[in-house]
C-alpha cells in the first residue's frame, strides 16, 4: 500500500495603510494586518517591513509578539496564527525632510506551504509635502508729530519646517 504524507498550508496575508500625504519631518504612521486565511494554523509568523530611504523609525507595537528594528528594516516575530486569525502592527515613523513620494512594502511569511504567494506583500505610497509656518510681525510708533517721517519695521518669519519659496510681504496703509 502506498503512503501519502499531506502537509498543512495555511495562506497567510496582508495588508497596509498608510496616510495618502504628509508633511515633511512630521509624525507618520503605518497600520499593518496580518492574517491567516487557513485552512491549517500558521507558525513562525513573521512580519517584515523596510522602511523607505529618508523615514526615520520611532516605534513599533504588534497586537501580538514583538518588533525589532535593525537599519531601518522593522521584524515583527508574531509567532503561531490560528485560521481566520489576525495580528495588527503599528509602526510611527518620522516623514522625511525633503518632498516626494514614498512607497512602503510589508512582507509576511510561515513555516507552512502558502498556498497563494501573490497576497503575501502589500505596499502604501505617501505622498510627501513641504510646509512652512509664515508669520509676520509690523511695529510702528506709538506717537508722531504732523508731517513728520514715519518707521514700521515689518519682519517676516519661516517658522519651517520647509524652506519657503515665492514669499511676498505687501502692506496697505
Amino acid at each position: 500500500s502506498a503512503q501519502t504524507t499531506v502537509n498543512p498550508s495555511a495562506d497567510l496575508s496582508i495588508t497596509k495603510t498608510a496616510p495618502t500625504t504628509a508633511t515633511v519631518s512630521s509624525p507618520l504612521a503605518y497600520s499593518i494586518v496580518a492574517k491567516n486565511n487557513g485552512p491549517a494554523a500558521a507558525t513562525g509568523v513573521t512580519v517584515t517591513d523596510t522602511l523607505p530611504a529618508g523615514v526615520t523609525f520611532v516605534s513599533a507595537t504588534s497586537s501580538q509578539g514583538t518588533c525589532t528594528n535593525a537599519s531601518g528594516t522593522v521584524t515583527c516575530t508574531v509567532g503561531n496564527l490560528a485560521s481566520g486569525a489576525s495580528a495588527t502592527i503599528t509602526i510611527n515613523a518620522t516623514a522625511p525632510a525633503t518632498p516626494g513620494t514614498i512607497t512602503n512594502t510589508a512582507t509576511v511569511k510561515g513555516n507552512e506551504p502558502d498556498p497563494n504567494a501573490a497576497n503575501n506583500t502589500a505596499s502604501a505610497t505617501t505622498s510627501v509635502v513641504a510646509s512652512a509656518d509664515l508669520s509676520i510681525t509690523k511695529t510702528g510708533p506709538v506717537t508722531a508729530t504732523t508731517s513728520s517721517p514715519l518707521a514700521y519695521p515689518i519682519v517676516a518669519t519661516n517658522n519651517g519646517p520647509s524652506a519657503a519659496t515665492g514669499v511676498t510681504v505687501t502692506d496697505t496703509l
